[in-house]
Order: structure tokens, then sequence, then C-alpha cells
């Protein structure tokens, strides 16, 4: 039987208010967000950054519902996905998964990777959703 994967990414986001500080600090201390010309310096601007924005983006977060609505719409196309490739492969020795995982959120995508792969799906795509 073979089998197809897919791994729907996102940068993910908070899903409540208090998830907020420790996203920020994830997002931040990513080199590739922020390139700093030590990497030792990393980590603090990602606490200081996180620390002083967090009230700030907490009360945006309020406006839109109490937090990101990013993972549930991710989690909806997953869905619609995994059932779509149900239907297609239908009456074929084809089966096909999809996965979600985010960079900053919850869900990490090394967590997911390994899960994805603990699948032994003989093909993949990846997908970026932001």
């Amino acid at each position: 039987m073979g089998r197809v994967g897919v791994l729907l990414l996102n940068l993910g986001g908070p899903d409540q208010l208090e998830d907020v500080r420790p996203f920020l600090f994830n997002l931040f201390s990513d080199p590739e967000i922020i390139r700093l010309p030590f990497a030792w310096m990393q980590k603090p601007l990602a606490w200081f950054i996180s620390t002083s924005r967090a009230s700030k983006s907490q009360n945006n977060y309020k406006l839109i519902g109490g937090g990101s609505p990013l993972r549930r719409i991710t989690e909806e196309q997953a869905q619609a996905l995994q059932e779509s490739l149900k239907q297609r492969t239908r009456g074929t020795d084809i089966r096909g998964d999809a996965l979600l995982a985010s960079f900053y959120g919850r869900g990490d995508r090394s967590h997911q990777t390994r899960r994805y792969q603990a699948t032994g799906d003989s093909a993949a795509l990846s997908s970026v959703f932001n």
C-alpha cells in the first residue's frame, strides 16, 4: 500500500492569552526572525521583547477573541484535506494523511515531523500557511 502525506506548516500563534509571552519568546528566539551579530544575544533579546510586548499583544488578542485563530483555521484545512485525500484515494491502495505543525506555537514542527515520519508515508508534501 502506498502512502502520501501532507504536513501543513504555519507560524503558529497563542491559543489563549497565557500563551502570548511564550509565543513571542519562541518567535524572537529564532535567528531567522532577528539576526544578531552574536548568537548569545538572541535569548536575552527575545526575553526582553516578549516581556515588554506581552501586555500590549495580549490586549490585541483580546480584541479577536483571546487567541490567534490561525491554528483553528489550519486544523480545519488539514481536516478538509484529510477528507479529500480519503475520497480521492478510495478504491486504490493509496492512503493519505494530513498533519499540522507550527513553527512557534503549540504543535511544534519537530514533534509533528517525527510523528509524520512514523506514519511510514512514501511520498510527502509540505505547505506553509501564515
